[in-house]
């Protein structure tokens, strides 16, 4: 059976998400997308010990 309406987000995604996204064009999604896995990256990138505050003492 074909399913004419969007799948249904996943409990935890907050409900402004969860009734925005359907509502955009397919250029939003890609958009919106690609911002996402820009962010994931961001998150996953190693920190270099520059980055860290002076005042931080590193653990091996």
């Amino acid at each position: 059976m074909i399913e004419w309406g969007p799948p249904d987000p996943p409990g935890w995604l907050p409900k402004y998400f969860a009734k925005g996204l359907p509502k955009q064009d397919s250029e939003t999604f890609a958009e919106t997308r690609e911002y996402i896995e820009e962010l994931l990256a961001w998150r996953e990138r190693p920190v270099e010990e520059d980055d860290l505050p002076e005042a931080v003492e590193l653990v091996d």
